[in-house]
């Protein structure tokens, strides 16, 4: 789903706050919070919402939206892969790519890489993964 399609569901009622670039931004995933920095649970593409229970004071919403647009880390990975001229992904422990470059891991990929990294007696640790060479740090 895109945002577009989410503004266009009748009897939502919700309206555009900030320009249009945004409208074809694809939604995969909503996430429910009232944390005042749910930063590090969120991928692109989420959709967050909330029940504003973290806002007490002044301030509070600039600093919860900072968050948010903090949380786009695909646009990091980019830069450190012209950087260091690799594709890198942050993967959780559990194999579940948070962020990166290019193309998504298959999951089978992402679970063995998340695998030899818990495995590792040291870091980095270099380790090949179904004929796919891959460095984890």
């Amino acid at each position: 789903m895109r945002v577009r399609d989410l503004l266009d569901v009748p009897g939502l009622g919700l309206r555009l706050l900030t320009d249009i670039t945004g409208l074809d931004r694809a939604i995969n995933h909503v996430y429910t919070t009232d944390l005042p920095d749910p930063g590090r649970y969120l991928t692109a593409g989420d959709l967050v919402l909330t029940g504003m229970m973290w806002c007490r004071e002044p301030g509070d919403a600039e600093r919860f939206v900072t968050v948010l647009a903090r949380a786009g880390l695909d646009a990091m990975f980019r830069l450190i892969g012209r950087e260091i001229g690799a594709e890198c992904w942050l993967l959780t422990p559990m194999g579940r790519v948070v962020g990166g470059t290019g193309a998504s891991l298959p999951r089978p990929v992402a679970l063995g890489l998340a695998c030899e990294f818990l495995k590792a007696d040291r870091l980095p640790a270099v380790t090949e993964v179904k004929g796919l060479a891959a460095r984890t740090a």
